[in-house]
């Protein structure tokens, strides 16, 4: 291994370690945006803590390696807040031993070191990307599979640098392939083609045998650990439930915007330039990978919320670390080197604001004062985890003044066709209003537990929350609905053994609770109206038959 290999390895520990600490210190997790993905984490984790099995008791399309690391922790006894970032702290420490041997065999000099960090950052970090300084756990999941992607592209592209070892490659390829299928599917989907192919071409047998080695072996663990054949099958309907989702066409943009929208279409150019760049200048091989590896980019960027473009950071890295040689064809009469390293500053340029948001997220939480917070829960065992004040008391709203929405708004909002019309959602003959919860979920839910457990008959029921989150048994008096879906993506999951119906009056979407009452009226249920308030109109789901 020589020294340079201890080296490395003694500074990633090392910024493991600072990264850990820096995540760890506070006392409490401060979280500043994306409270309906903070109460669909924290529900899933509740759920899967507290005996639930992922895809058989709780529906989502979402891997159980997105839950099971922080839910491990929560069954350990410590707070959601301590639990989420432990988790964090643990999945780099994981990820150490297969970060090291890509940046060593493959990469030189500082940029072995850049690699490494980064994606100790990446993966430790408390913001999804993007622009804006916030703390939030949403989309947390996505870091660690982009952390996993880049490790798989840079040790199939990238040439080795020291002595090849088949064994090493494939243990690594197949374990990120695992986990990748147990995070989220897409991922595995995007980089699949890129992967075999680069095999093929290098004929690389060995490689691919122990890639196939560590995938079947990782798969199998996880089937003893998660229930079996049934974990599998659960998980599939899971994901092609929400495929055909009516709620969420895409999470953010639309796949034409992404790729020549002003905001995208320059990574798009670059991508594209940097392929016809190595084809032109004698790295056919790494310009067909590239090639193949373009449209998983785009599925990627799209799936996920927010459409950051974390590709660029890996195509930055492969630029750098693909140099064309000294002599090499001139690109419009440029010497490729510098061509090449121009590309890369460009790609690096575009990502910035990105990488350093992430990068700085957890010395920014750190210095968070906790008095401008409050606990999400009350419970003192989970109070570790705080929203904003100012939300948690005053949530805003947004609704159509008028109550008249034109084509080109509903479909902006709900995904539908500008031929489709505006539509109202209705309950029992009567036209709800036409609003939604912007911020303040977590003080939503609170309000609307503390009104709901003063219903008697209520207590200790299963109440369907007729919105995209169904999380109300999170604080209060409530049971969970076994099969739910704490994210609604449409049919009725769980809805069989609702007592009662929760209708809020200002949803988190209007569209979610519009299509799950159209799922209820399809289902011929009977909603007698309990109680009215400021917030929702609790229903009882009258019962008129053994199976009703």
């Amino acid at each position: 291994m020589g020294g340079t290999g201890v080296r490395l390895a003694l500074v990633l520990i090392s910024a493991w370690l600072l990264a850990a600490a820096i995540l760890l210190a506070p006392a409490t997790l401060k979280i500043t945006g994306h409270e309906g993905d903070l109460i669909h984490t924290l529900d899933l984790v509740f759920r899967m803590a507290t005996g639930d099995a992922p895809h058989r008791d709780v529906m989502s399309p979402l891997g159980v390696l997105t839950i099971w690391p922080i839910a491990l922790f929560v069954e350990a006894g410590f707070g959601p807040g301590r639990a989420i970032r432990l988790a964090e702290a643990m999945v780099a420490l994981v990820m150490l031993p297969m970060i090291w041997w890509a940046a060593w065999s493959r990469l030189s000099g500082a940029l072995a070191y850049v690699l490494g960090i980064g994606l100790i950052l990446l993966v430790t970090a408390l913001v999804f990307g993007g622009t804006v300084p916030s703390s939030s756990v949403s989309m947390y999941y996505n870091r660690w599979a982009w952390a996993l992607a880049a490790l798989m592209i840079v040790v199939l592209v990238v040439p080795e640098r020291v002595a090849r070892s088949a064994a090493a490659d494939g243990l690594l390829l197949g374990a990120v392939v695992a986990a990748l299928v147990l995070i989220k599917v897409t991922y595995v989907i995007a980089l699949a083609p890129c992967g075999l192919v680069a095999l093929l071409h290098d004929r690389r047998g060995r490689v691919f045998l122990w890639a196939l080695l560590s995938l079947c072996v990782c798969l199998a663990l996880a089937t003893l650990a998660f229930g079996g054949v049934e974990f599998w099958r659960g998980y599939l309907l899971d994901l092609l439930i929400t495929a055909q989702s009516p709620l969420r066409p895409q999470p953010g943009e639309t796949l034409g915007n992404l790729l020549g929208k002003p905001a995208f279409f320059p990574g798009t150019i670059l991508c594209l330039l940097t392929i016809i760049f190595w084809r032109k200048t004698g790295r056919e091989r790494e310009g067909l990978l590239l090639l193949l590896l373009a449209p998983g980019f785009v599925y990627i960027t799209y799936q996920n919320w927010g459409n950051d473009p974390k590709w660029l950071a890996v195509l930055a890295i492969l630029l750098i670390a693909l140099p064309n040689p000294e002599g090499a064809k001139a690109f419009w009469r440029v010497p490729a080197r510098s061509f090449g390293l121009g590309l890369s500053v460009a790609a690096l340029a575009m990502i910035a604001p990105s990488l350093i948001n992430i990068g700085s997220s957890s010395i920014r939480h750190a210095l968070i004062e906790d008095e401008r917070f409050a606990p999400v829960f009350g419970d003192l065992s989970r109070a570790d985890i705080l929203v904003r004040i100012d939300v948690h008391r005053a949530p805003r709203t947004r609704s159509t003044m008028t109550g008249i929405l034109f084509a080109e708004d509903r479909s902006a909002e709900d995904g539908e066709g500008e031929d489709d019309g505006p539509k109202v959602t209705m309950l029992n003959g009567e036209v709800l209003p036409d609003c939604a919860v912007e911020t303040g979920l977590v003080g939503v839910h609170r309000q609307m537990a503390l009104q709901l457990g003063a219903v008697e008959e209520a207590v200790g029921k299963v109440v369907l929350d007729a919105d995209l989150l169904d999380s109300l048994w999170l604080f209060g008096p409530f049971e969970r609905m076994a099969g739910g879906a704490p994210w609604y993506y449409g049919g009725t999951p769980g809805f069989d053994g609702a007592d009662y119906v929760l209708v809020p009056l200002c949803p988190l979407s209007e569209s979610g609770r519009r299509v799950k009452l159209e799922e209820i009226s399809e289902l011929g249920w009977e909603l007698e109206e309990v109680l009215r308030t400021d917030l929702f109109i609790l229903t009882r789901r009258v019962r008129t038959g053994p199976d009703s």
